[in-house]
């Protein structure tokens, strides 16, 4: 099948003389939030594929299945909504205001002299 693809026949067109089936994946995204039949065993080999190189140097195996795929197109990602986007620069802003104290606060007990009052 690999062969015969790279010769420039169609999925469709290899697959009509034959009992399989084809199986469109759909978007497949980096962070797996998306829903598809693909085997997650296989996205790295996937995302591995370009328009340069579409197709996979040999079948996958995942259990008893093999699975020829080829790659069709890609994507960017989706970027939030502005409010979004307002509240992930808040958070991290948060986050980073909150490293800098802790890290404040420890180099003050470090050169600090501390005594202990064992009459409390």
């Amino acid at each position: 099948i690999l062969s015969k693809l790279r010769s420039g026949e169609s999925f469709s067109d290899i697959i009509a003389v034959t009992a399989l089936e084809i199986k469109d994946s759909g978007f497949i995204g980096h962070n797996g939030g998306e829903q598809s039949s693909f085997p997650a065993a296989l996205t790295e080999q996937i995302f591995r594929l370009s328009s340069s190189d579409p197709l996979p140097e040999n079948p996958a195996v995942v259990g008893d299945d093999l699975y020829v795929f080829k790659f069709k197109e890609r994507q960017l990602p989706e970027t939030g909504t502005n409010d979004e986007l307002e509240q992930y620069r808040q958070e991290l802003l948060q986050s980073k205001q909150q490293e800098l104290l802790s890290a404040y606060l420890s180099n003050l007990e470090k050169v600090a002299e501390i005594t202990v009052n064992t009459n409390l």
